[in-house]
């Protein structure tokens, strides 16, 4: 093995050197590739960097709640493995935060001084098993029985204020290893990814008890859904709700018109509201002042609406803001719906 690092166009943080562009990312973080030096054990061992998409990290602190989510995450999953005696014990990937030292472009992400995270790379099929909104694998009542009775018992183990989901990562010959898991909690604590009850019931309301459910005799400890209900009626409950059912995942523009597209839009499909087709502002391209122009929609099919920026000087929309300055919109003025909970608030650039 050589001794010195590739001469590849990358940043440099302590023990590791990694790519300036990313290669995948989820909701709230960006990734990319990267090779570890230290320590000697994993020297060479690809690895992954990861970044927050939405802000820059120049404290170490600015990942406490991540690490905390992940400690929490490794805690439960140790002591479900030695209750379940599962044949492929669950474990969280080995991680560490660490400062970027070298860059060497000063416009790419991440940014010299930034702090990031540094994981060991998962080879294999990665998979996403089961999410933090209630989604679970087809394949996981048969192939993979463990990962959701993993969630229902991390409510059990903690008598209901807890709950490990999200779960997505490896399968190995002897065991799972599992990245960016999520923990929902009743004070919404542990970050952007916590659902709290709404998420605790979400999973419950679908899920079907596995054998390893029944081997750990879980099958009848579930919530009180009625519960449950009250709180996903209440208004916080219903904020929640509006920022996990669905939101803007992909956007894409032909001048003056900008194309978003949404996830997890309710089977109804969006509802558009056409008397009020207003709330969107973008910036546009070569404005130095950048000074927000209004758009409107103008037409939707499926889970993609149309918004169109003819004053834009430069005719080039460079990021989208809706209901940026007034939010929440008046009582039945939004102007997108699904399932009857308004679109949230988002900004949104170009790429």
């Amino acid at each position: 093995m050589s001794d010195t690092k590739p001469n590849w166009d990358f940043a440099y943080s302590p023990d590791t050197t990694f790519a300036s562009e990313s290669f995948a990312e989820g909701v709230s973080r960006r990734a990319y590739r990267a090779m570890r030096w230290t320590p000697p054990e994993k020297w060479g061992q690809k690895a992954v960097v990861k970044e927050y998409k939405d802000r820059y990290s120049w404290a170490q602190g600015d990942w406490d709640t991540a690490v905390s989510t992940y400690k929490k995450a490794k805690d439960l999953a140790d002591r479900f493995n030695v209750e379940s005696r599962t044949k492929f014990p669950i474990q969280i990937v080995d991680y560490d935060i660490q400062p970027v030292i070298v860059t060497s472009d000063s416009t790419t992400r991440p940014k010299l001084g930034e702090w990031v995270m540094v994981e060991d790379f998962l080879e294999g099929d990665f998979q996403k098993y089961i999410s933090n909104s209630g989604w679970v694998k087809p394949q996981c009542f048969s192939e993979h029985p463990s990962m959701p009775a993993f969630a229902h018992w991390s409510w059990v183990h903690t008598k209901g204020s807890l709950m490990v989901c999200d779960l997505q990562g490896v399968r190995y010959d002897s065991k799972y290893v599992l990245t960016d898991p999520a923990i929902l909690s009743l004070e919404g604590s542990y970050g952007n990814t916590d659902l709290s009850l709404v998420g605790m019931g979400q999973f419950f309301s679908s899920h079907q008890c596995t054998d390893v459910c029944r081997s750990l005799g879980i099958v009848h400890k579930r919530p009180d859904m009625s519960q449950i209900q009250r709180f996903m009626n209440s208004e916080f409950g219903c904020l929640v709700q509006m920022a996990t059912t669905y939101f803007p995942k992909e956007i894409s523009a032909n001048p003056p018109v900008v194309s978003i597209t949404f996830s997890q839009v309710s089977p109804s499909g969006l509802q558009i509201n056409a008397a009020y087709p207003y709330g969107y502002q973008s910036q546009c391209k070569g404005d130095p002042k950048s000074i927000l122009v209004n758009g409107t929609l103008t037409s939707f099919s499926g889970s993609t609406i149309s918004v169109s920026f003819p004053s834009c000087p430069s005719g080039t929309p460079i990021s989208v803001y809706y209901a940026w300055l007034n939010y929440p919109c008046p009582f039945k003025m939004c102007s997108v719906y699904s399932g009857d909970l308004p679109a949230p608030s988002f900004h949104l650039p170009l790429k």
